[in-house]
């Protein structure tokens, strides 16, 4: 040890905190545990080191989709999905337009899009590919 000035502290190294394996599922498993037997749940969200997001998701999952979490069989972020909030709808697809228009919706389309149009881009396409499939497979 070296003496600074009668100052022995100052020249002491510094002692490291200990590093944890426990990722945020972990964590987050443990602070639901925690706050499951009583503990305070921002207690346990700071002994644990994780947000209390994820804590509340944890604390309302099953005991087997807990276990499930744990082995990697869901994720914290699908539990979550982007800080609570509802995934957006996929916007529904040409063919599903399709197949929920009556006819007359299918004919106005048609006549707007214009009829050749729809043909060289939607039709002809399928024929041509399927000719060519038939054709490979004799």
């Amino acid at each position: 040890m070296v003496l600074d000035n009668g100052n022995a502290a100052a020249r002491q190294p510094r002692r490291r905190r200990p590093t944890t394996s426990l990722n945020a599922t972990r964590r987050a498993v443990l602070a639901a545990g925690l706050a499951d037997r009583g503990v305070p749940v921002g207690l346990a969200c700071d002994l644990a080191c994780v947000c209390g997001t994820y804590v509340a998701k944890v604390r309302r999952l099953s005991e087997a989709d807990r276990f499930r979490l744990l082995r990697g069989k869901i994720s914290l972020s699908q539990l979550c999905n982007g800080n609570g909030r509802k995934p957006k709808p996929k916007p529904p697809t040409l063919a599903d337009h399709l197949a929920h228009s009556s006819a007359e919706e299918k004919v106005e389309a048609a006549r707007k899009f214009g009829v050749d149009r729809l043909w060289d881009t939607m039709i002809a396409p399928v024929i041509a590919e399927e000719r060519a499939n038939q054709q490979a497979a004799q």
